[in-house]
């Protein structure tokens, strides 16, 4: 069977009809294409509508079950009771989709019986009356509407005619007939679906439009009950009243939803629209495929609730209806509110259970195709730039990036309040539910979003780093050069044979950038201790930053060693073997080259070296430095504190020195004999061997020992030399 959807909203949150097709069919059509590192996300979601108030698949489920159509409403609408309103209102209805104002419209009587009358609508005269069977035009004209006959050309073609009457601001257009058959037919298209010839009933103002005074509008006055019987086909389909179907019930509901909808309006004389933008009123009969719009069933429904409304606390309410709710109706303040303040949920808007899981019901469930990251980012970046962001979302940053990652933040009923969304530049927006909604083109704010892979992380992009890093280890001549072309103003060359430069790191990928030149030769490239490359500079002109080398694929964990030697040598042609180095690209980390070791002299009266007891110094050609401290008291000790990993201790032996001991990181002190039966000068009088790198002391301490063929117990110190990292 077909049945008719609708989305509805008094608030103007729900697109119109078309609208919302569109949007679907351009989104299953051409989806913006996926890219590789593009995250995917599957959307779903229950529910066609707002999801306010009366479901109408809801009122079908819950009339299968055998409950009435006043049960059903006090269970939409919690806390509320039905009155009857004598006074029947007349309400406002403008018959274009949009409101539009038009220049011209064409009518006749709805009924070959019946004769039209136009007169001014504030009851002066002059008025006409068309006879039955012909036809007229209304046209706009300095505010004023002016009444046409129909002139027939050839071929049928029809246009304004003689000119019939002026009528000062708005034209009053109703029939001879009965009122209840009053009926009012426009040529042209009209109506929530745009049709040629619909019949409507009650009696019509034609009014110049507020700013426009060549165009103007056609309100349809019509009494509340002959308003329904054009609304309730249009909302519920009238086929739920047969025995098989089981939904009169529903369709009852349907005429006091719909009654209760539109008094608000009716009674403060506000004009309303025929389309979803208010609740679809589609007028009585069509005159082009004959149908007619309203019937029996509806009408026995609208009939059975005559002026029945929906009121709470004495007062006639706004009762919001949509087509299903997939299971649970929403909050109000789910759904409708501004900015980020919380609003309260009137009681008879608040959440309730549906039974909107019928067959028949489409949409209890849906879903949309897969999309990426890039498609939905677009659909959010065209989306209206509305204000009820809680953030503004700037599209200058946003575009070309790609949303990454979303997150929901659902009310009490389900419904999404606002969403989150990461992009991939590192932005972050949040935007309210039904904005994200009608970007996406979904069918209600009951959704999920799901990742349903992440994108893949990007390429990393490569580290430069300049010649000028201390972390490289140069070996030869290699001389410093500024160039404003070159990678950071400056590079380095040699030409000396078996210079080189090496590097270490960790990365996937490395790069030698160098300089190209009339002047340029050869250079072995050895990776990991192994040649790789030789690699030709020369180049007829000059040319700077250059990627010279590049091996990608390497392991991320393993440590790398990238060692460029120059070979001296070039190709015949080039006017020199220089070899140049202008920066390395890492996608890594660069490490620092461990330098070889060096030995540093500490003379005794350096900084390092602390002294206790009496210590006496003297100077004399030989000793190093030219000066040394000597001591012979006991217990008096020389302190050598150094980082690296080997120390020496340099002095002197003379005939007239005794015995010192000497221990390392006060461990066990070793004892040394300085006797010598000649004076020696800058002897290593202790050696530690190699020890691990790091903050060692050596202390000397004078025990007043001797050799018995020494003649005193002197203690020299004269240096030490540490064994320290190299830089």
């Amino acid at each position: 069977m077909t049945v008719h959807r609708r989305t509805t909203s008094s608030f103007r949150l729900a697109v119109t009809f078309a609208a919302l097709v569109a949007a679907c069919l351009a989104f299953l059509v051409a989806p913006a294409p996926a890219r590789a590192t593009d995250a995917i996300f599957a959307v779903s979601g229950r529910g066609w509508g707002h999801g306010i108030g009366m479901s109408q698949f809801g009122a079908l489920g819950y009339a299968r079950q055998g409950k009435t159509y006043d049960w059903i409403l006090r269970h939409y609408f919690q806390k509320t009771d039905l009155s009857t309103r004598d006074v029947e209102p007349t309400v406002l209805v403008d018959i274009d989709p949009g409101k539009h104002a038009r220049s011209q419209w064409r009518i006749t009587a709805g009924s070959t019986n019946a004769t039209v009358t136009v007169s001014d609508w504030s009851g002066g005269l002059p008025s006409v009356d068309v006879t039955r069977g012909l036809s007229v035009w209304l046209v706009f004209d300095k505010g004023d509407a002016v009444l046409y006959a129909d002139r027939v050309g050839s071929g049928g073609s029809h246009s304004t005619g003689a000119l019939l009457a002026r009528f000062t601001d708005s034209a009053r257009v109703q029939t001879s007939a009965a009122a209840k058959d009053s009926l009012v037919r426009f040529f042209g298209e009209t109506g929530p679906f745009s049709e040629h010839g619909i019949a409507w009933r009650g009696q019509f103002q034609f009014r110049a439009d507020d700013t426009d005074a060549a165009v103007g509008h056609a309100v349809d006055h019509v009494p509340m009950e002959q308003y329904l019987r054009g609304v309730v086909p249009r909302e519920s389909p009238s086929s739920w009243g047969t025995d098989a179907m089981g939904g009169m019930e529903a369709l009852k509901a349907q005429a006091v939803a719909a009654r209760s909808y539109a008094y608000d309006a009716a009674t403060s004389g506000t004009t309303i629209w025929c389309t979803t933008m208010s609740q679809v009123y589609a007028g009585a009969n069509c005159l082009t495929d004959g149908h007619t719009h309203e019937t029996a069933r509806t009408d026995s429904a609208v009939t059975a609730t005559a002026k029945k409304y929906v009121v709470y606390d004495g007062k006639v309410i706004t009762t919001f209806f949509s087509s299903s709710s997939g299971g649970k109706t929403a909050n109000s303040k789910d759904v409708w509110f501004s900015g980020s303040a919380d609003t309260k949920t009137p009681v008879y808007y608040s959440s309730v259970d549906d039974a909107d899981d019928v067959d028949e019901n489409p949409n209890y469930r849906w879903s949309l195709s897969d999309m990426s990251g890039a498609t939905m980012a677009a659909k959010i970046r065209d989306r209206d730039n509305g204000s009820d962001n809680k953030d503004t979302l700037d599209y200058s940053v946003a575009s070309p990036a790609t949303i990454t990652s979303v997150t929901l933040d659902p009310g009490d009923s389900g419904f999404v309040r606002y969403v989150t969304m990461k992009w991939s530049n590192g932005k972050s927006f949040t935007i309210q539910g039904t904005t994200f909604q009608f970007a996406l083109g979904m069918k209600s704010s009951a959704f999920t979003v799901k990742l349903k892979n992440p994108p893949a992380p990007p390429a990393p992009a490569p580290t430069r780093f300049q010649q000028a890093d201390a972390r490289p280890l140069w070996v030869g001549a290699w001389e410093g050069l500024e160039a404003t072309a070159a990678s950071g103003g400056s590079y380095r060359r040699t030409n000396a044979t078996g210079a080189s430069v090496t590097v270490m790191f960790k990365g996937s990928t490395v790069a030698w950038v160098g300089v190209k030149s009339s002047r340029a030769g050869k250079a072995d490239v050895m990776l990991d201790g192994t040649r790789v490359a030789t690699v030709d500079l020369y180049a007829a002109t000059t040319s700077y930053n250059t990627k010279l080398w590049t091996k990608t694929g390497l392991s991320t964990t393993a440590t790398h060693t990238l060692v460029v030697k120059v070979l001296g040598t070039h190709r015949t042609g080039s006017a020199g073997s220089y070899v140049y180095v202008d920066a390395i690209d890492i996608t890594g980390t660069m490490l620092a080259v461990p330098r070889p070791p060096v030995w540093k002299r500490y003379e005794q009266g350096a900084a390092p070296v602390t002294y206790k007891g009496t210590w006496k110094t003297s100077s004399i050609a030989g000793l190093s430095g030219g000066t040394h401290a000597f001591s012979k008291e006991a217990s008096a000790t020389a302190t050598f504190t150094f980082t690296g990993s080997q120390v020496r201790w340099i002095g002197k032996r003379a005939r007239n020195y005794g015995k010192a001991y000497v221990s390392l990181d006060g461990g066990t002190a070793v004892l040394i004999d300085l006797y010598a039966s000649t004076t020696q000068y800058q002897q290593r009088l202790f050696d530690s061997g190699r020890i691990a790198v790091g903050t060692h002391t050596l202390t000397v301490r004078v025990p007043r020992k001797k050799n018995a063929k020494s003649t005193d117990y002197y203690v020299d110190i004269d240096a030490f030399l540490a064994l320290e990292p190299g830089k």
